[in-house]
């Protein structure tokens, strides 16, 4: 019994899981992100561990890259005479914005920096813990630009040279102070709460 192939069977497998057996239409990404089989390069060792991520945009297709990896992984190791263990952890479930609330959020933002720089974002697979606020109350997601290239702030979240243009922080107090009264004094008389939140 070879841990390293059993494990690399189990690589091949997952990577092909999203190609294969989710629906193409539900975006999803199942990565393994590392395999960890520490030994002496001469030695066999007895055990690997893989771990990986796994974001979509639907609960079915989470669920279903759950099933599908404990299948892969239950199939390999039975095969070649090995065992395996699946620790499934789900995380954040995706940002569903309220179609309301993010209507409302683009219209106050080109009020704030006009129509020409107010964009709708492209779907993301980033993780975000916002997706818990609006599952209680509606809500919407939004960013605020704080690059600039003359202070060389043009690198994104997570580079080791991220850095942010402090004075694209006011407008996001605008954004926040806008929305509150056009909310108490404004375009819709009900009694919804929203919340919002702003990324760096």
């Amino acid at each position: 019994m070879d841990p390293i192939l059993i494990g690399s069977q189990i690589v091949t497998g997952i990577q092909q899981i999203a190609a294969s057996r989710i629906n193409a239409t539900d975006p999803s990404v199942i990565t393994v992100c590392s395999f960890d089989g520490v030994s002496s390069y001469n030695i066999i060792p007895d055990k690997v561990t893989l771990s990986g991520t796994v974001r979509t945009f639907s609960n079915e297709a989470r669920e279903l890259a759950e099933k599908n990896i404990r299948q892969i992984a239950e199939g390999a190791c039975s095969s070649a005479g090995a065992t395996s263990e699946v620790n499934y952890e789900y995380g954040y479930p995706s940002v569903c914005n309220d179609p309301e609330e993010a209507l409302r959020i683009k219209r106050i933002g080109e009020e704030i920096v006009g129509k020409e720089n107010v964009s709708e974002s492209p779907l993301q697979m980033a993780m975000e813990d916002f997706a818990y606020y609006v599952r209680k109350r509606p809500g919407a997601f939004f960013n605020v630009g704080g690059k600039n290239p003359d202070i060389q702030a043009v690198f994104p979240h997570h580079h080791p040279k991220f850095d942010v243009d402090e004075q694209s922080i006011l407008i996001a107090g605008k954004m926040f102070i806008s929305l509150v009264f056009d909310y108490l004094n404004g375009s819709q008389q009900d009694s919804k709460e929203f919340s919002l939140h702003m990324s760096k």
